[in-house]
């Protein structure tokens, strides 16, 4: 597999040869082929030089820790190594003698370079030079910038990640808190419903342990997990509460992430007083292309008040789906004198 680094690498050295052979097609004018690739390499070789020790060392150990003047010292110090570099082999022989020859000649029998040509090709070099620092140091830059960018981008998901296992890891305790409520209440009244209560219970609890790891499920897991809940909830009842539930129009084939719309559902079951003729709970849910509807309506109890002491509430959701499905939901609460209604629209992944 080709790593983001290798691309680097192999984009690098078509650059180095790319301008190794632009410095290659100039000095073929007025020297031979032989010279040419000497003084190419020369050029291209001494700016390679420049080039990393920059990018490697002077920027991000001195520069990027606020060592300025030594940054500058450093770099007017490999100014000078340049410069003694190019000094070295400005005493390369001349190799176009057009007056003599009229043609190119032999880098071995060519006389040396005349002053004002090598003072042109010294300013030439050192111009040059100055243009990949330059370059170097504006590439160096942009890099810093990207990664901090994206430490900056990961530190976030981290934290963020580890907000949603704690707010995840809330939902399995509030949940069996009010299960083993629920199921010594039925053994202390109606003991022969506590069997059915604890069988229900153990299908919730394996969804809960072994697939809602997974960052998505099928709509119909949730939907089936759902149902066991609310199936969990009618056996409190000696007599049929009023639970109106409608899934015939939610494609199961849908993804979505495990447990969100669960805490709906609980908060209606939790503050709605079943046990009155009146009360009711209504959910319905249904799909559209990738678009998914709920709706959860329940009476509200007049004894019913916030949980102060446990369990993840509206805002614990909220939160959830604001992370895993930014500006890709739609939440409306309608909190009337004796109604709460709450409607979700998803867009699924």
């Amino acid at each position: 597999m080709v790593t983001q680094r290798t691309q680097l690498v192999a984009l690098s050295i078509l650059l180095w040869i790319g301008y190794f052979l632009i410095h290659y097609y100039f000095l073929s004018f007025p020297f031979d082929s032989e010279a040419s690739i000497i003084l190419a390499t020369r050029v291209v070789a001494i700016h390679a030089i420049l080039f990393y020790v920059n990018y490697h060392i002077l920027l991000p150990k001195l520069l990027d820790k606020n060592k300025y003047v030594t940054y500058f010292l450093s770099l007017a110090i490999l100014i000078v190594f340049t410069y003694f570099l190019f000094s070295l082999s400005n005493e390369m022989p001349f190799i176009h003698d057009a007056q003599e020859t009229g043609r190119h000649r032999r880098f071995h029998e060519a006389p040396r370079l005349e002053r004002a040509f090598r003072s042109r090709i010294f300013i030439n070099n050192i111009i040059s030079s100055l243009a990949v620092l330059f370059i170097s140091s504006t590439y160096w830059t942009i890099r810093r910038n990207q990664q901090r960018k994206q430490r900056e981008i990961n530190l976030m998901n981290e934290n963020l990640q580890t907000e949603m296992k704690f707010l995840k890891s809330q939902i399995n305790p509030h949940f069996l808190l009010n299960a083993m409520n629920n199921i010594y209440y039925m053994a202390t009244t109606r003991g022969e419903k506590t069997p059915d209560m604890i069988m229900k219970l153990s299908e919730m609890m394996k969804y809960v342990l072994y697939e809602t790891n997974a960052k998505q499920v099928l709509l119909s897991r949730e939907i089936s997990y759902i149902n066991d809940y609310i199936d969990f909830q009618r056996i409190k009842f000696e007599q049929q509460p009023d639970i109106r539930v409608d899934f015939s129009g939610a494609d199961g084939d849908k993804n979505i992430s495990p447990m969100i719309l669960i805490p709906f559902i609980e908060n209606a079951f939790k503050h709605s007083n079943l046990g009155d003729d009146t009360s009711f709970v209504e959910i319905r849910l249904s799909t559209s292309g990738h678009s998914l509807q709920m709706l959860v309506s329940n009476t509200i109890s007049r004894s019913s008040t916030k949980d102060k002491t446990g369990g993840i509430g509206l805002e614990n959701v909220k939160r959830r789906l604001e992370f895993l499905y930014p500006d890709q939901y739609e939440l409306s609460i309608n909190d009337d004198e004796h109604v709460f209604t709450i409607n979700l629209k998803l867009e699924l992944k």
